[in-house]
């Protein structure tokens, strides 16, 4: 109903003039026709009213009439199922009074359709046990029971038995930000990880590598699978083998890939992580590194320390928005007093770009190797667990872990006094 006085358009809701006065119960409907069910429904005892022009002009309808409205003890609103009318049915129950809205939830898209089912009955009870509106994230502790007496799980196994015993596995959704020196194996362990979840997982895998091509990061993963350096120009491989190993590890429908060399938009980023979850159904992404999108900033423009805090906030809260796992490597600030090229510990303030993007991750790990030293304790790198927000079990232990450069594993290996109280992984 459209009231026109002195040239203004009042979006008046219809039927409204039958009730003046208010009364206990309102229902609110989107259409005239779903207005006019929902009254016989309930044999018109109940004040019965609809928005007057559209969907799209319900929360200007509630507000224009709110102070009416409010003179009812109970709002219920039955918009339809569809899209538009879930949307405008949260908004407008934000303008109502706290405890006074409920929402009621139909199997069809509107009364009317159940009423042309014949499913009156059914109708009348829905409406009756329309549920109370709440804001996003309130939840009834009663309301839990059925999650809480679910058995805690073990998380997917690490390729690295010591690792899957500090942290419980792989647990969904996780933030994990590992950091190192340049040259130090980032690149190397992440790659170790990706081909681990591929090969013994059924979970689908999003990989985004802003600094190296994507035929070069295909060739380390296969090499994980193959035990060979296929991204060297001497490996010797035929065709057919080749072809082998290709399908095994990428030609399976589950692995994606963001060919991404060069960009640095966080934005563009974070949107290709959101198309890799929802679209593709990833559960585990991996973006290597979280540095690059501070060197993408212009300088002078915004505060770099504060972005990142930013970045990071944001990639943990989707995790948790869209329940899955992101691995993000991140570059160490330059020191005047450690040598990352020497072995040098780091710790949660050496993170390059400001050491508050370490405060919104579940885990925060960090490698170090000694580039200098001689033979095979040239590829003996420590990962070293710096944050362990799950049971803080993990915090402060370290894992010593062997690169073998003929068959591109990385594997755990025990030195003298390392780990022992760790070894035994019978139960995992």
């Amino acid at each position: 109903m459209i009231n026109k006085l002195k040239g203004k358009t009042e979006p008046l809701l219809f039927g409204m003039h039958l009730c003046p006065n208010g009364n206990k119960k309102l229902y609110i409907t989107e259409g005239e026709i779903d207005c006019l069910t929902v009254s016989q429904i309930f044999d018109n005892k109940y004040p019965v009213v609809s928005i007057p022009n559209g969907v799209q002009g319900a929360v200007k309808a509630i507000k224009y009439n709110l102070e009416w409205i409010n003179k009812f003890d109970e709002i219920v609103l039955v918009f339809d199922m569809d899209e538009p009318g879930r949307k405008a049915v949260e908004e407008s129950a934000q303008l109502l009074p706290v405890g006074k809205a409920k929402i009621a939830v139909l199997p069809y898209k509107d009364p009317n359709e159940m009423l042309k089912k014949g499913l009156t009955k059914e109708l009348e009870n829905l409406l009756w046990r329309a549920r109370e509106y709440r804001p996003d994230g309130i939840v009834y502790g009663g309301e839990l029971w059925e999650e809480i007496k679910k058995p805690v799980q073990w998380g997917l196994p690490y390729p690295f038995p010591t690792l899957t015993k500090l942290t419980y596995g792989l647990k969904t959704p996780e933030y994990i930000i590992l950091g190192a020196g340049t040259g130090i194996g980032k690149t190397t362990y992440f790659t170790a990880i990706e081909a681990h979840f591929i090969k013994n997982t059924d979970k689908k895998i999003g990989i985004i590598h802003l600094e190296q091509q994507i035929k070069t990061t295909c060739l380390y993963l296969m090499a994980q699978i193959a035990q060979k350096p296929l991204f060297k120009p001497d490996c010797e491989i035929k065709e057919k083998e080749l072809e082998k190993y290709f399908n095994e590890t990428l030609n399976n429908k589950r692995v994606f890939f963001y060919n991404a060399f060069g960009t640095r938009d966080f934005d563009t980023i974070k949107n290709i992580i959101r198309y890799l979850v929802i679209k593709q159904e990833c559960k585990i992404v991996f973006l290597d590194h979280i540095s690059a999108i501070a060197s993408g900033i212009k300088a002078g423009t915004t505060d770099i320390n504060q972005t990142m805090k930013n970045v990071s906030s944001e990639f943990a809260s989707l995790t948790r928005e869209l329940s899955f796992n992101l691995f993000a490597i991140s570059h160490l600030r330059k020191s005047t007093t450690k040598s990352w090229e020497n072995g040098a510990k780091p710790t949660l303030d050496d993170f390059e770009g400001s050491g508050d993007i370490t405060k919104w991750a579940d885990f925060v790990f960090a490698i170090s190797r000694n580039k200098n030293a001689q033979g095979e304790n040239k590829n003996i790198s420590q990962l070293h667990c710096l944050k362990d927000r799950f049971t803080g079990e993990a915090d402060g232990a370290t894992i010593s872990l062997l690169y073998n450069p003929k068959t591109c594993q990385l594997c755990e290996t025990i030195k003298e006094g390392e780990n022992e109280e760790y070894q035994d992984n019978e139960d995992i």
